[in-house]
């Protein structure tokens, strides 16, 4: 049977990719949340958030609600760093969720600007909206959040760039 997986993917007659080390029965990649830390943007991070999502020369009172707005966005921001284990193994970032109850999938939260920190499977994405009482869904099944914590020192070099 995997000859034949393996002649159809030579072929390209298989839409997604094989991982073949999960074929070979060693399952599928753990991930386990190393951290959970609040996004406490600096001025500068503020205002390029604000242009980007409002644009320049707003008027007082369209200024006094996008700021608002931009304070709700970093409200419920979060830098979410993980490790994944075996460190080389493939996985499916957009995969990795948070269920928002009577909201479609297609509208829950994914990881934005998921970045390797090391080669030992140490990772970090950006996270918004995220319900604290909620685990996380991932290829790797649910994993539940520990409490947030303020970003150790070697991690605040991790800049956001809103979306």
């Amino acid at each position: 049977m995997l000859w034949l997986l393996r002649l159809l993917a030579a072929a390209g007659c298989l839409a997604i990719p094989l991982r073949w080390p999960q074929l070979r029965g060693r399952g599928r990649p753990r991930l386990q949340v190393v951290g959970v830390h609040p996004v406490r943007p600096t001025l500068g991070q503020f205002e390029a958030t604000l242009a980007a999502q409002w644009g320049e020369g707003l008027g007082a009172e369209e200024r006094q609600r996008a700021e608002d707005d931009v304070r709700s966005h970093f409200a419920g921001l979060f830098l979410i760093e993980v490790e994944i284990t075996p460190p080389a193994a493939d996985f499916d970032w957009s995969a990795v969720t948070q269920e928002v109850p009577g909201e479609p999938r297609t509208s829950w939260q994914v990881p934005y600007h998921e970045r390797p920190l090391a080669e030992s499977g140490h990772w970090a994405f950006f996270f918004h909206l995220l319900d604290l009482q909620r685990p996380l869904m991932t290829p790797a099944g649910p994993v539940t959040l520990p409490a947030p914590s303020p970003a150790p020192e070697w991690l605040r070099t991790v800049d956001y760039e809103a979306p």
